[in-house]
């Protein structure tokens, strides 16, 4: 691993946790989510349903109360999710553009975003951030919850997580273990992270 590819593996892991503090600070304000005490108790119900599973009832999955208190867990959830969205939006595409294309990461260790055409555009930076942040994907879980009842639900929405989660370790890989170390995101938007002239100014 090339000390570029080291530098953005860290540089993303600060980004996450940074993202991750903000996101969970904004899930806490009662106002923004109005559904607050039924994610509560949909939340309590899915624990105990959740230990019934671990020890070893794995029939319950497939119950109907399970999957309604799944469904109910992330319909009551919409608004913090909604949130969220935003927020990874507001931070990898609006703060991220208006920093000479870096994030709090990326600044720390001296990378940025770059394009084939000199400067990132605003839709170049969008488009990257929806594929590499896996937003598309929850998009489509929230509008799952308008299209389907809690029966259909829950396979949508874990046939969602795990491609999700197939997609971002692939992408990872191909941006550690490729030759340009260009991901899906990048190959997609025409960009790249490049090292930093002048510290990024």
């Amino acid at each position: 691993m090339d000390s570029l590819t080291f530098r953005r593996i860290c540089a993303y892991a600060i980004d996450y946790i940074f993202i991750i503090l903000l996101t969970t600070m904004v899930s806490g304000i009662r106002f923004l989510n109005p559904s607050y005490d039924n994610y509560v108790s949909a939340y309590n119900d899915y624990a105990l349903m959740y230990e019934e599973v671990m020890d070893g009832n794995l029939d319950a999955v497939n119950s109907d109360e399970f999957k309604n208190i799944y469904y109910n867990l992330d319909k009551y959830s919409v608004s913090v999710s909604f949130s969220t969205i935003v927020i990874y939006l507001l931070y990898f595409v609006g703060f991220q553009k208006w920093n000479h294309n870096q994030t709090l990461g990326k600044k720390a260790f001296n990378i940025s975003v770059t394009s084939k055409n000199k400067k990132v555009s605003i839709l170049q930076m969008l488009f990257r951030t929806l594929i590499i942040y896996n937003i598309i994907f929850e998009v489509l879980s929230l509008l799952a919850l308008w299209i389907f009842d809690a029966n259909v639900y829950l396979y949508v929405d874990m046939a969602l997580t795990f491609i999700a989660g197939i997609f971002f370790y692939i992408n990872g890989g191909i941006v550690i273990f490729s030759k340009k170390h260009l991901g899906i995101h990048d190959l997609i938007c025409k960009t790249e992270v490049k090292e930093c002239a002048n510290n990024g100014n």
